[in-house]
């Protein structure tokens, strides 16, 4: 019987991811899969019950990795603009480096309420609560360090991220020449000065 490895259920991970990124969720049969991540179908099975256990499992673990390093930078001190620029290119990077899956948790999120293990589905809002939380614990502390108005914070996390969703999806499925990076003075100019004229 072939060993289970987690080398090997990495691989399989990634084979998917590309693939998804490329056709879509419901486009992309496990076959496909098994043949870009060169094993055999069966091999697929002694790792993931179905198709549908793999996308979970590429949600979970791409969503996990950016809670990880979002409670790294919260755990720092320092000038919160500073900080909030740090975190920024940080999260452009991740895109730019793990573009397949970050089209696939751009692209891809609404399939969620396809999934029927509601189990997976529950754990995998969490964890996408879990980022808007500490996204919101973050827009606190400017507010408190006075580098932001006074204001909702939870509100304040929901514009930036759609500001920085928008920038990531165009950046990874249009933009031809430049990084993401290189779009982190327009981003923050735009959350902290809007584009309304000035009197």
């Amino acid at each position: 019987m072939e060993k289970i490895s987690n080398e090997k259920r990495m691989e399989i991970l990634k084979a998917a991811v590309d693939l998804i990124s490329e056709r879509g969720f419901e486009r992309t049969t496990v076959d496909e899969i098994a043949s870009r991540a060169n094993v055999g179908k069966g091999t697929i099975y002694l790792y993931f019950e179905n198709k549908e256990k793999i996308f979970i499992a590429i949600m979970e673990n791409g969503i996990q990795a950016l809670i990880r390093r979002m409670d790294e930078i919260l755990s720092e001190s320092g000038d919160f603009r500073q900080r909030f620029e740090a975190m920024l290119k940080e999260h452009l990077e991740f895109a730019e480096d793990h573009r397949e899956f970050y089209q696939v948790l751009i692209k891809e999120r609404l399939n969620m309420k396809l999934i029927g293990d509601k189990g997976a589905q529950d754990r995998i809002m969490e964890k996408h609560q879990k980022t808007h939380q500490q996204l919101t614990q973050f827009m606190q502390i400017g507010i408190d360090q006075n580098q932001l108005r006074n204001g909702d914070p939870n509100v304040f996390a929901f514009a930036f991220s759609g500001i920085v969703s928008h920038f990531c999806f165009h950046g990874l499925t249009e933009m031809k020449q430049g990084s993401l990076v290189d779009q982190t003075p327009i981003i923050l100019d735009l959350f902290y000065n809007g584009v309304g004229k000035k009197e």
